[in-house]
């Protein structure tokens, strides 16, 4: 309730109101101001007598409620990708733990989603894993119950494959490829999110685990990408290739180059730089002794 609180405290004072002026035959101040604050709860009913208070209806309230909180989250959004680029492993670490407290407050999904992101460009940037095993049990059992893959489940999917163990990956990547088939194509933005969430954790599976990966080729095989998705199109082929490259085809090297230069001709030098990176991490793992 932690959003709701902080909500009507913003909306109490907006009218005038004092704690005891709003709590006022309802409940006790103190109690008001530990919801507003986000340390305590508040039985629904009183919620609704404190809202009479401000003159509002219940929906309306959650509506603001809800959109202030979207506002909040897009600001994180916004200090993770600006700490991300500057590769501040410190600045995420710091908005990691902050997060988290967000989300214990809520307890929202969203909240988890963002805490374990975070979490994952962290991991990315220093090797090291920040992400509790409570947190990532929590994740799973979100996955587990997906019943329908839509953009806001394989988006978060997308973000967050760093931290999820590989069998489940390909689960998830199975489950996923059925509902593109049962989709239609006038949903093109969910069918985008979840075509970037296959090619998100096949990248995954070939730095991590070729058995897997090689059943996810197999999986991806008879994907249907939209033209306009060129990007895509020539990811999956480029990860084709690293695959081959892992099982020891050194052609496959000249031939992702001869993609990442084409990239770069066409005015699309940043995914080219993004695959050539990748390509450097596997090749680099690949001669490291195991």
């Amino acid at each position: 309730m932690d959003i709701y609180g902080n909500t009507y405290k913003k909306l109490r004072k907006k009218h005038g109101l004092t704690l005891s002026q709003a709590s006022s035959g309802i409940v006790d101040a103190a109690t008001l101001s530990r919801w507003e604050n986000g340390k305590g709860d508040m039985y629904f009913g009183n919620v609704i007598e404190l809202l009479k208070k401000i003159n509002m209806y219940p929906d309306e309230f959650i509506m603001i409620a809800k959109t202030n909180a979207n506002k909040k989250r897009n600001v994180i959004f916004e200090k993770l990708k600006k700490l991300y680029s500057e590769k501040d492993s410190r600045g995420l670490y710091g908005l990691a733990q902050t997060q988290l407290k967000n989300y214990e407050n809520t307890t929202e999904e969203l909240d988890l989603f963002l805490v374990v992101t975070i979490c994952c460009m962290y991991q990315d940037l220093t090797n090291k894993s920040i992400l509790s095993n409570k947190l990532k049990a929590e994740l799973y059992s979100i996955f587990d119950r997906v019943q329908s893959w839509n953009e806001y489940y394989s988006r978060a999917f997308g973000n967050v494959v760093e931290v999820i163990d590989n069998e489940r990956i390909f689960q998830y990547m199975k489950s996923i490829v059925i509902a593109i088939d049962e989709i239609s194509n006038v949903d093109a933005k969910r069918k985008n999110c979840m075509i970037i969430a296959l090619l998100n954790a096949y990248t995954k599976l070939i730095k991590t685990s070729i058995v897997l990966a090689k059943k996810a080729k197999i999986l991806l095989e008879n994907l249907e990408i939209p033209r306009y998705l060129m990007y895509a199109k020539v990811k999956l082929s480029f990860l084709n290739n690293l695959l081959n490259y892992q099982l020891g085809d050194n052609f496959a090297v000249q031939k992702m180059e001869k993609v990442t230069s084409l990239l770069g001709e066409v005015g699309y030098s940043e995914y080219a730089n993004e695959l050539a990176l990748l390509c450097k991490d596997v090749a680099q793992n690949k001669r490291s002794p195991k």
